[in-house]
């Protein structure tokens, strides 16, 4: 890991993914870059790259102070944090930013804080969080509040374990050895999805050998849905940090509750997400 990318409006929130990126820069040796973006109207444009250029309705001048005074706030802001990390200011739409920082910069990580969503706000809305895990090229490590007294000592890995070798599964074991954390395969077993523990045990014992796995337990555990059994395993084991793939974005299934979104929104507990089609969550 080499690169680490935070976007931030400068919130204690945003300051506590900040903190959350610096432990794992000192782990790593990895660069901070903190990115503020400041907001346009609809009648920006932009290049492929997601850079402003000037139209004919536009004022590009107006929009290049502001961020000029972003560069100086976000500056600031990193500066009476204590630590260290490059300011990057851009203008658009956030998610947009996020996701074209992370192309030109190779960025391997980004991590974010997020309020979360609950109730019939989750069914018609997202969060900025919640679009970026779903279409963010690298893993996306979220939070929800203070985690500067984090030890990355435990850490949950959910998944069916059904499908093939994950490509990005390395990240995880990266984080592992990094911290010299011990990993956790969970799978929930669902009335409507449901294996016996030798079954699974099978499963799970080919998953570690397929991805070359050590200092690892398994764990089965039932419960009504999975986002349920995650987060109630997470809280009786007393685990550090969750990870999970992200499902794929289907329009098919827009009032279809994404499980690894509902984790960002929900749990109190740093939660790791990134994409791979080859393995099934359910």
């Amino acid at each position: 890991m080499k690169k680490i990318l935070v976007p931030t409006d400068c919130s204690d929130l945003s300051g506590y993914a900040l903190t959350l990126a610096d432990k794992l820069a000192k782990q790593s040796g990895a660069e901070i870059y903190a990115l503020r973006v400041v907001p346009t109207p609809a009648n920006a444009v932009f290049n492929q790259q997601g850079e402003l250029v000037e139209g004919e309705d536009f004022d590009v001048e107006a929009t290049m102070a502001e961020q000029e005074q972003a560069h100086l706030k976000i500056s600031d802001w990193i500066k009476k944090s204590g630590l260290s990390a490059t300011p990057v200011v851009k203008a658009g739409n956030l998610t947009d930013q996020i996701l074209h920082c992370v192309k030109r910069e190779e960025i391997d990580l980004v991590v974010m804080g997020t309020h979360g969503l609950t109730g019939f706000r989750e069914l018609i809305a997202d969060s900025v969080t919640g679009h970026v895990v779903r279409q963010s090229s690298v893993p996306v490590l979220s939070l929800k509040c203070d985690r500067s007294d984090l030890e990355i000592k435990n850490i949950v890995f959910a998944s069916s374990f059904e499908g093939k070798r994950p490509a990005t599964i390395s990240f995880i074991k990266t984080l592992q050895e990094a911290f010299g954390a011990k990993l956790h395969l969970l799978r929930i077993n669902t009335p409507g999805h449901f294996k016996t523990s030798r079954q699974l045990q099978e499963l799970m014992q080919a998953f570690v050998k397929q991805n070359e796995l050590s200092q690892v337990e398994h764990h089965i555990y039932c419960d009504k849905d999975v986002e349920s059994g995650i987060l109630h395993f997470t809280e009786d084991n007393n685990m550090d940090m969750i990870s999970i793939e992200v499902e794929p974005d289907r329009l098919a299934k827009l009032f279809h509750k994404h499980i690894s979104s509902a984790l960002v929104h929900h749990a109190y507990y740093p939660v790791l997400t990134f994409k791979n089609s080859q393995v099934k969550l359910v």
